[in-house]
C-alpha cells in the first residue's frame, strides 16, 4: 500500500511539473507577440518626432516585415527587415517542445529532448539580439542600436523555468 502511495504522489507530481513546462513553454510563444527589440537612435536624427526610439515585434523579428506605402497612385513595398532564423526557433522550440512534452510525457528520452529544446529556445532569445542587424535591409534603421525588448527577455526567461522544470521532472521525480 505504502508503495502505491508513494507512486500516486510521484505521479501527481510529475502531472504538475509537465503542466508548469507547457504553461511556460506556451507563455513563450506567445511572446511573440511582444516588442523583441528595442532601437534607440546612434546620432540625433533631427527629422524624427517624438523619442528616437523605434521597436519590433518578435513576429516582425522571425519573419521579416516590409512596409506598404502609397505614394502618387501607386503602391510601393519596402522591405525593412528579413527574416531571422535565431528569433523564429526562439518562439517556435517552445511550442514544438510542448506538444512533444504532452505526447510523449512517460518517455526519458523524449523528456530529454523537450528539455534541450526549451533551454536552447532560451539561448536563441537572449542571443538573437547579436545577429538581429544583419536581417536589416534599409540603411535608416541600422542607425540605431538595438538590445533587446521585453517579449524577448520573456521569452528567455520562460523558456528556462519550462525546461528546468522539465529538468526537475526527469532527474528527481524519474528515478
Amino acid at each position: 500500500m505504502a508503495k502505491k502511495k508513494g507512486k500516486k504522489k510521484n505521479s501527481n507530481l510529475n502531472l504538475i511539473t509537465v503542466f508548469i513546462a507547457v504553461v511556460f513553454g506556451l507563455a513563450s510563444t506567445a511572446m511573440i507577440f511582444a516588442s523583441a527589440f528595442k532601437g534607440v537612435a546612434a546620432f540625433d536624427l533631427g527629422i524624427v518626432q517624438g523619442s528616437n526610439e523605434i521597436s519590433f515585434s518578435g513576429l516582425q523579428a522571425a519573419f521579416g516585415y516590409a512596409e506598404t506605402k502609397e505614394a502618387w497612385g501607386s503602391t510601393i513595398t519596402t522591405e525593412i527587415l528579413s527574416a531571422n532564423f535565431f528569433s523564429l526557433m526562439a518562439y517556435a522550440l517552445p511550442i514544438i517542445s510542448a506538444v512533444v512534452l504532452i505526447l510523449f510525457k512517460d518517455t526519458k528520452l523524449f523528456n530529454y529532448i523537450c528539455a534541450g529544446g526549451f533551454i536552447a529556445s532560451a539561448v536563441f532569445a537572449f542571443l538573437s539580439v547579436t545577429t538581429f542587424p544583419g536581417t536589416i535591409v534599409l540603411e535608416f534603421y541600422t542607425a540605431y542600436d538595438y538590445t533587446l525588448g521585453v517579449g524577448s527577455i520573456l521569452c528567455g526567461a520562460f523558456s528556462l523555468i519550462a525546461g528546468l522544470a522539465t529538468l526537475y521532472k526527469i532527474i528527481v521525480l524519474d528515478k
